[in-house]
């Protein structure tokens, strides 16, 4: 997936998304696609992702588990994943 990635922007191939399954959803997946290729990402994520609900909670080393959230349906949530050094928005479906 990654070298696909390259090989796309380095052809200047115009896209502002990279949509996968959960079997891609590795850090290193998500950091690679944001930081490496300034592009953005949506993706399946397994239940038991642990999640900080804000920035301080990220801080001081406190999460859960993303299926212990309590959210609705209908809004996205802004939140920080265990090992990812920017926020994200989580949504459940």
């Amino acid at each position: 997936m990654r070298e696909m990635l390259k090989v796309s922007c380095n052809n200047q191939l115009q896209f502002k998304y990279v949509l996968t399954d959960s079997w891609f959803s590795s850090n290193e997946n998500m950091m690679y696609i944001r930081h490496d290729c300034d592009k953005h990402f949506v993706m399946a994520c397994k239940s038991n992702r642990k999640v900080s609900l804000s920035e301080e909670e990220k801080k001081q080393g406190r999460s859960q588990r993303i299926d212990s959230v309590d959210f609705s349906e209908e809004k996205p949530i802004k939140a920080w994943l265990a090992g990812v050094d920017f926020p994200v928005l989580i949504y459940r479906q």
